[in-house]
C-alpha cells in the first residue's frame, strides 16, 4: 500500500506536497485501510488509558489519570461508524438500529464499546479502554502504597484458601488491576476458567487458562 501511494504521488504532476506532507498523508492512509484511522496514534501512546470519540467532536482522552481534549477529531460520523465496522465485523458482534450498543475487544485487548444513534444523539460514540501491559502484583501494590503490608497478607492467605472474593467499585476504580493482581497468587497447579463479557484478565504467569467471553 505504501508502495502505491508513492506512486500516485510520482505519477501526478499536480500533486507538489512536501516529503512530510506526502508521509503524513501515507501514514493517514495506511492507518485507515489497516489500523484504526486518526486515532492510531493514540492507540500506540502508552499514556493515554482512554480513548473518547464523540461524533465529529474533538476526541478526548484519559492521559496519565487526567482528561485531556485533543486536537484530533473524525471528518464525518461515517467515519466513525467505518471504524466500528471495522472493530466490531471479525469479532462477529454486530451493531444497528435495533441494537444500537456494542461491546467488542481489540487485538490488544482493548475494551471497545460503542453508541450509535438513535441512542446518540449528537452522532455515534466510542470509548475504547486501554491496559497497562504490565500486570501489577500484590507486593507491588503495598510497594506503591496503595494497600498495606496486611491488607496484602490477608488477600494473599484467601485466594490460596480458596475463598469466594467479591470485587466491586466504580469505572477506573481498580477492579481489573486487583484482580490480575489476585490471579498471580492462585497456585499454577489449578485450572482457571473466566467468563467474561469483554475478556480483560490477564493471566502471564499461569499455565492452565481458559478464556471465555460471554453472549
Amino acid at each position: 500500500l505504501r508502495c502505491a501511494c508513492e506512486r500516485v504521488f510520482a505519477d501526478d504532476p499536480w500533486l507538489e506536497e512536501s516529503e512530510s506532507d506526502r508521509q503524513r498523508v501515507i501514514a493517514s492512509v495506511i492507518d485507515s485501510v489497516f489500523g484504526l484511522g486518526p486515532i492510531e496514534p493514540l492507540m500506540n501512546d502508552d499514556h493515554i488509558t482512554e480513548v473518547m470519540i464523540m461524533g465529529t467532536n474533538p476526541i478526548y482522552v484519559e492521559r496519565d489519570g487526567r482528561l485531556e481534549r485533543t486536537s484530533i477529531s473524525f471528518a464525518s460520523d461515517e467515519q466513525v461508524r467505518a471504524l466500528i465496522d471495522h472493530v466490531v465485523g471479525p469479532v462477529g458482534r454486530r451493531i444497528d438500529e435495533l441494537s444500537p450498543t456494542v461491546d467488542a475487544r481489540l487485538p490488544q485487548g482493548y475494551r471497545f464499546h460503542a453508541i450509535i444513534p438513535p441512542l446518540a444523539l449528537d452522532g455515534p460514540v466510542v470509548t475504547i479502554r486501554k491496559f497497562h501491559r504490565h500486570v501489577m502484583t500484590l507486593s507491588e501494590m503495598t510497594q506503591n502504597r496503595t494497600i498495606d503490608a496486611g491488607v496484602e497478607r490477608l488477600l494473599r492467605a484467601i485466594v490460596r484458601s480458596r475463598k469466594n472474593v467479591l470485587v466491586s467499585g466504580g469505572t477506573d476504580s481498580g477492579k481489573t488491576t486487583l484482580l490480575n493482581a489476585l490471579s498471580c497468587e492462585i497456585d499454577p497447579s489449578e485450572r482457571i476458567v473466566t467468563i467474561e463479557d469483554s475478556a480483560e484478565l490477564r493471566f502471564f504467569r499461569h499455565p492452565h487458562v481458559v478464556r471465555l467471553e460471554a453472549r
